[in-house]
């Protein structure tokens, strides 16, 4: 009935028109809630220089339906509600007895946006006191087209703790749409938030969003973003869209998400398909800091799909990643392209740890790229991560596509990494058909207390086809293996110019096999400092 009315609401305000509303208003003052300046700015428009709400710090209102604003600001007559004065940020709370879920044509949620544009919600708080399923929320912020020639751009949701309830873990039976998402930017019809849709021009598509400095929590996923799977000339692909910005002030901060318990639904912090231009950056990101609870079916920490030509920043972002899952893998970077060896992907400079004591086949990867185009993996720092359970394979960096540019993988650090189950340990391990550059990487302390011998080795650098890969200037040392198992520092079964690496202290018990370099084939340049030492 909510949403029915919502629909009404919508196309009857399309045809009324009042003063247009323009200068700086005050909530409670001039609107006595957001609810009613919404409602106003739907039936009048933005004036002249655009319009500013000033929410009085503290203000707390609950909410009987979804706020739909349908009207767009521009450059120069912008729509802002911002905090206004010291204190606790305002908030919104959700409506109870939600009927929808992530299958329905249109869901629950607080706020949407509906082809809107220019629009800023600074330290607006969101809140979802519902616990049971289907009367929680979907979203907290929600983006969607109008029609497919008017999505949402230039909007700015930022300063805002959004806080909605991870028991919504649902997967949609129709779209990729799961659980309960904090921000939600789809291409999809308000009117069909279950269906992707067909932009007709670039102004259908959702682009040059920024989400900058919220706390995301309690949610399913932090951040979902959806976008049109265009081609050449690429111009109704989603473009532009910032999560995190440029520096630590910038980053928003996604805790304690996921943590459902089926063994069917992989949550996420940030997840953007079908993007171009994208920048995924400075996020803090830890889905169990004491206050939440280990997902037992998986977890995406960043996951950015793009199937054609794409330009993917993804830098700075801290993620610490606590999973109880025993057979869907989990990942900390997640990268895919399908088409293309024209893009560009950079994965720099992020700090991964994490574990999973419950492992009974998962595989935890802590950057897993599977792109067609260039790539770049740089000064990423994976460290302090343990597996238990029963089996499941640790892989620092991996590399997985038949197809490709060039990968460069410079100057990362891997190491204190145990594994006390069945399952093999690669730090960096390339198994594609592209040139692959590796160098500059320091690989330590890899341990392995399995008692198994089998399915449990140790790689330091392994590539496994036959493709030119650069093996040059990595320092690799300290590996252990507490049975007879195998110990490698580089194994090479491609076209290898392996020098100036240093290789050293390496330890297993009798019977095991030690490697300072394995290499299977003949065509390579090999002059390296080889040490390694069985005790």
């Amino acid at each position: 009935m909510k949403k029915n009315l919502i629909i009404a609401l919508l196309i009857t305000l399309n045809s009324v028109v009042f003063a247009q509303i323009s200068g700086t208003k005050t909530i409670p003052g001039d609107y006595a809630t957001i609810s009613a300046a919404i409602a106003a700015l739907n039936g009048s428009g933005v004036g002249t220089g655009g319009v500013t709400f000033n929410v009085a710090a503290g203000h707390i209102e609950t909410i009987s339906a979804t706020l739909s604003l349908i009207v767009s600001g521009t450059s120069s007559n912008p729509i802002i509600f911002q905090k206004n004065g010291a204190g606790n940020n305002p908030k919104i709370t959700a409506y109870g007895g939600g009927t929808a879920t992530p299958s329905s044509a249109i869901q629950d949620g607080i706020i949407q946006l509906v082809g809107c544009d220019y629009v800023t919600f600074n330290g607006i708080d969101l809140y979802d006191p519902n616990t049971s399923n289907p009367s929680t929320m979907e979203y907290g912020y929600g983006l969607f087209q109008l029609n497919a020639n008017n999505g949402c751009q230039h909007n700015t949701i930022i300063n805002c703790v959004i806080t909605l309830n991870r028991n919504n873990s649902a997967v949609s039976s129709v779209f990729a749409s799961t659980g309960s998402r904090a921000i939600y930017i789809v291409n999809s019809l308000f009117t069909a938030q279950n269906a992707l849709s067909t932009p007709s021009s670039a102004a259908g598509t959702n682009s040059y969003n920024k989400i900058y400095s919220n706390t995301l929590q309690n949610c399913h996923y932090g951040v979902m973003i959806s976008g049109y799977n265009a081609q050449t000339p690429f111009t109704l692909g989603d473009t532009g869209n910032d999560v995190g910005g440029t520096s630590a002030t910038t980053g928003n901060s996604i805790l304690n998400f996921g943590g459902t318990n089926t063994t069917l639904s992989t949550c996420g912090a940030i997840s953007m398909t079908y993007q171009f231009g994208s920048n995924i950056s400075y996020n803090t990101i830890n889905n169990n800091n004491g206050s939440g609870v280990n997902n037992q079916a998986g977890i995406l920490g960043i996951y950015s799909v793009s199937y054609a030509e794409p330009s993917v920043l993804i830098s700075h972002n801290n993620l610490n990643l606590h999973s109880a899952s025993s057979t869907i893998i989990d990942a900390g970077i997640y990268v895919i392209s399908g088409t293309g060896t024209l893009g560009l992907v950079i994965v720099s400079n992020n700090v991964i740890t994490g574990s999973n004591p419950a492992a009974t086949t998962s595989n935890f990867y802590a950057i897993r790229n599977e792109c067609t185009c260039n790539v770049q993996i740089d000064s990423n720092t994976i460290s302090g991560i343990s597996q238990n359970g029963v089996e499941g394979s640790f892989i620092g960096v991996i590399y997985n596509n038949t197809q490709a540019g060039n990968v460069h993988c410079y100057h990362n650090t891997i190491s204190n990494i145990t594994k006390n189950n069945k399952g093999y340990i690669y730090a960096i391990y390339y198994k594609g058909t592209a040139n692959v550059d590796i160098r500059y990487n320091s690989i330590t302390n890899l341990t392995s207390a399995t008692t198994t011998t089998l399915y449990a080795d140790v790689y330091g650098i392994l590539t496994e086809t036959f493709d030119t890969a650069v093996i040059k200037n990595n320092l690799i040392h300290d590996f252990s293996h507490s049975s007879g198992g195998g110990v490698y520092g580089i194994s090479c079964n491609s076209i290898s110019y392996c020098d100036s690496n240093e290789i050293h202290t390496f330890s297993a018990s009798a019977g095991a096999r030690l490697y300072g370099i394995e290499s299977k084939i003949k065509k390579r340049t090999i002059s390296n400092h080889c040490c390694p030492v069985k005790v």
